[in-house]
């Protein structure tokens, strides 16, 4: 039976593309001044690479270091400091329905949130209530090793008195989340929203390029995983995120299955409001 449910903050709760966008059109700006960095492309790829070979992420700190000079990185890394401290909270976001899908899962189940400290999250906490929103919440320090996320999710499965087999973390992270959760028996919720699905919408020619860089590190993502991880369930977009929920409880001790969900069907918003309203285990209206 399914007590817990984890939900990573990031990407899963948070949309913080937007304000990733506007750090890298900074980075941008002080790039441009020499001619190889006269298009903002050629920023997006390099920090397609960077993703690709799952190197520091977000990756604007590395090629801050590594492409501009000592007094520019400087110059960079004070903006950057002084945007997210006055303006931060304005490009914050959530995905899509998320919210209210964790509102409705409260009611059935022990929800955590497990999140990176530091100011974005104090003022997505201050912004939407999340002390008020979830059961418990840890702050972890960022961190890519495995063995370490592990000890975050078995505080919370001691804290919330749950066994890992009554345990689920949602996540699009799979380094380090999905793959420590997997290997401490926990249950396992990949979350792969595209850019339109996380809610991204572009409205000027940088954002359209920024929004294109995003679909080819989702589909360059899809590809690398492609029969590689199993999860027990996969959603790619928030209607699934109840079922997939209520599949696993039915399913117990069954074994993972693929990575890949099934084929999703074209959902109306009444559809998305069935989801997130009706009980996990409902059986959907014929």
């Amino acid at each position: 039976m399914l007590k817990t449910v984890i939900f990573r903050c990031e990407d899963v709760i948070l949309n913080e593309e937007y304000l990733q966008f506007k750090i890298y059109e900074k980075l941008w700006y002080y790039l441009r001044q020499d001619p190889a960095w006269t298009n903002f492309e050629t920023v997006l790829k390099l920090r397609e690479s960077y993703v690709s070979e799952q190197r520091n992420i977000p990756a604007y700190p590395a090629i801050a270091s590594r492409h501009l000079s000592e007094m520019n990185r400087i110059r960079f890394e004070q903006d950057v400091r002084q945007f997210l401290r006055k303006q931060s909270s304005f490009y914050l976001r959530t995905l899509p329905a998320m919210l209210a899908i964790i509102r409705n899962l409260k009611f059935y189940y022990k929800i955590v949130l497990i999140a990176r400290e530091g100011t974005l999250y104090q003022k997505a906490d201050r912004k939407y209530r999340f002390d008020r929103l979830f059961h418990f919440v840890l702050l972890e320090e960022k961190t890519s090793d495995i063995g370490s996320f592990g000890q975050y999710l078995q505080k919370i499965v001691q804290h919330m008195r749950s066994s890992e087999k009554e345990t689920l973390l949602v996540s699009g992270y799979i380094y380090p989340d999905l793959v420590a959760a997997g290997q401490s028996g926990i249950l396992t919720l990949q979350i792969s929203f595209d850019p339109k699905t996380s809610g991204f919408q572009p409205q000027n020619y940088l954002e359209w390029q920024y929004y294109h860089s995003l679909r080819r590190i989702h589909e360059q993502k899809i590809e690398n995983q492609s029969g590689r991880i199993k999860f027990n369930a996969s959603a790619t977009r928030p209607s699934e995120v109840s079922r997939m929920i209520g599949d696993i409880e039915r399913a117990g001790t069954q074994q993972p299955t693929s990575g890949q969900s099934a084929a999703a069907k074209n959902e109306t918003i009444w559809d998305l409001a069935r989801e997130i309203f009706n009980t996990p285990g409902s059986e959907e209206v014929k």
